[in-house]
């Protein structure tokens, strides 16, 4: 990789590490260690899922992939992930047009058995594709149930999401990240005006919201 890719790896690999929490998840280069993961520019963007042992290979090229949500998205995948239109789920929140897809590509949309950690499907996820991907025709692959939910951004990760919750439920972490909140009561709104505060968009600017609007904001 070039010295550029390198640099956007670390920094994309930083700001992952400090959503997650770092005493939850550490990402370290490598020095004698036995598993590790081998970051180079191959076809795509392409990771296994979770950890195989030994030398693992992780596909992100130079051009096309270094951006900061595709580089998270391959390492989430690493970290044992799967794609969140593969929930177990999904049927509930979206539609897959199989007519639309590019052969050979079907299995990247297959419904998985997954363990969804008691979240809530997150539209949002930096592992959710985007309308047309791998559409052999300029016609949507995936079709959100929601009319107004918008897919595949990738962006990244912040303290505050859904991807960042999993992560450290996954891997048991004790302590919750500042700004992390572990669900454990049922689904509920405490203000009769939540629907139209999450409508609005303050589920992600308003910190009252946030707390308070879980089932309208998708947080439970």
């Amino acid at each position: 990789m070039s010295a550029n890719a390198q640099r956007l790896i670390r920094s994309a690999l930083n700001s992952f590490e400090n959503a997650i929490g770092p005493d939850c998840v550490q990402f370290v280069e490598r020095t004698n260690q036995r598993n590790y993961i081998r970051v180079y520019s191959g076809t795509g963007c392409s990771s296994k899922i979770g950890m195989s042992g030994g030398r693992q290979s992780l596909s992100l090229k130079e051009n096309g992939c270094l951006r900061t949500g595709t580089i998270q998205h391959e390492f989430m995948h690493a970290l044992g992930f799967t794609h969140e239109q593969c929930r177990s789920d999904r049927n509930r929140h979206i539609t897959i047009n199989y007519q639309n897809i590019q052969r050979g590509r079907a299995a990247n949309f297959a419904r998985k058995n997954t363990n969804n950690l008691r979240t809530a499907y997150n539209y949002a996820s930096i592992m959710h594709y985007g309308r047309y991907a791998f559409s052999k025709n300029g016609s949507p692959t995936i079709v959100p149930n929601d009319p107004k939910a918008r897919i595949g951004l990738r962006v990244g990760v912040s303290r505050n999401d859904l991807d960042t919750q999993r992560i450290r439920r996954f891997y048991n972490c004790v302590a919750v990240a500042p700004s992390v909140r572990i669900l454990t009561r049922s689904c509920e709104d405490k203000h009769k005006y939540c629907v139209y505060w999450a409508k609005a968009g303050y589920c992600k600017t308003n910190t009252y919201t946030k707390n308070n609007c879980w089932k309208s904001c998708g947080t439970c």
